[in-house]
């Protein structure tokens, strides 16, 4: 039976409760079908029925499969497979360690070989971590294999920096059509790590010359829009630091480093309008610190997925003004926020009108202020 049919024996059986002689009879007959049929996959084995295969009996030839370079690919994955899901033996780490070290290796057998490492404690840990640091962390090409490995091992002990040069190496080295190869980064660390992140993010992205924009994988924004849809779900609506910090990474990150299409972001934050009205009021508050202080409702809108509104924006910009009704004149940074209140009303139609008044109440009660107010009270055609 077992040379005949060895999936059969080995989906519908019951390989753990074979002798250790018949589970080495079933590995070399997977091995030799596998050799005869181009077509031979491991998918769709389940890992209870791999886990069989592996013991202390079964182990040298499970890694003679793994050593051999005559051994077809997906037996190869097989091996890993039956040794991820089984028992973590001593004599496997050697191996596993080769493996994930191997450029050369596929990225599926080094990421077997990497969640097959995490089964042996501290130890299989400090391995991962020390292989990471001498042989992985410049491949240029291993971008989801050390997306995999940063997001499990995020803070033990990879770091923000870590994660940022893994996003500006698919940026400037993935192909252009990448997708997808940055998500076990954005999953796997943890949701109050994420600000940490996107500030990194913020500081080296500025590296990030025009040739290499204009060729970058949408990977990369779209990434970084799924983290800061991560932070917009988890970040506690009484945290003004936290939040500070957020809005200020966000004014400064380069609309071509970030996407928030299809994200959904206006739905999150739907449920979460107190946390709004924390990210308009840090951001006007902030304004200083601005590249465009002027366009702040335009970009509170856009890094909100439309959940912050030009009449939200315009409401606590009219806040600024409450007690500057008469006095000196205006000093830059209020004429920059008078300007930046025009321009939310400018986009805005009928709920305007009361905002609208205070904003020419407050142009006529100010020379300093006619030309902005001449500008945003023309009549649009």
């Amino acid at each position: 039976m077992i040379s005949n049919d060895p999936i059969g024996v080995l989906t519908y059986g019951d390989a753990a409760s074979l002798p250790a002689s018949h589970r080495i009879d079933l590995i070399k007959a997977i091995g030799a079908l596998a050799a005869e049929n181009a077509w031979f996959l491991a998918e769709g084995l389940s890992d209870y029925g791999l886990a069989g295969l592996s013991c202390p009996e079964t182990a040298e030839h499970l890694l003679a499969i793994l050593r051999s370079p005559a051994e077809p690919p997906s037996l190869k994955t097989l091996a890993l497979r039956a040794i991820e899901v089984g028992e973590p033996l001593a004599r496997y780490r050697p191996e596993l360690e080769n493996i994930l070290a191997d450029s050369a290796a596929l990225s599926s057998h080094r990421k077997l070989a990497f969640r097959s490492l995490l089964k042996y404690g501290l130890e299989g840990t400090g391995a991962v971590v020390r292989i990471y640091a001498t042989a992985i962390s410049g491949e240029g090409a291993s971008i989801s294999l050390r997306s995999s490995i940063v997001g499990e091992l995020y803070g033990r002990p990879f770091s923000a920096a870590d994660a940022v040069a893994i996003l500006i190496d698919a940026a400037t080295k993935s192909p252009a059509q990448t997708i997808g190869e940055i998500w076990p980064l954005v999953h796997g660390i943890p949701a109050q790590c994420l600000l940490d992140v996107l500030e990194e993010y913020d500081r080296q992205s500025s590296r990030l010359v025009k040739s290499a924009r204009n060729r970058q994988t949408v990977d990369v924004p779209l990434s970084v829009g799924r983290m800061v849809g991560r932070v917009y779900e988890t970040v506690p609506e009484d945290d003004g630091k936290s939040i500070d910090r957020l809005i200020t990474a966000l004014c400064r990150i380069s609309e071509q480093d970030l996407s928030l299409d299809g994200i959904r972001i206006g739905d999150i934050l739907d449920d979460r309008p107190g946390l709004v009205r924390m990210l308009i009021d840090s951001a006007v508050r902030h304004m200083d610190e601005l590249e465009h202080p002027r366009i702040v409702g335009l970009k509170l809108h856009r890094i909100t997925g439309g959940a912050a509104t030009m009449k939200a924006t315009a409401e606590r910009l009219n806040a600024e003004f409450e007690v500057e009704e008469c006095g000196p004149p205006f000093p830059p940074n209020m004429l920059e926020r008078y300007e930046a209140f025009g321009r939310c009303l400018y986009s805005l139609g009928p709920e305007r009108e009361s905002l609208l008044e205070r904003f020419v109440e407050i142009g006529k009660s100010r020379p300093e202020c006619k030309p902005i107010l001449e500008t945003y009270t023309k009549t649009r055609d």
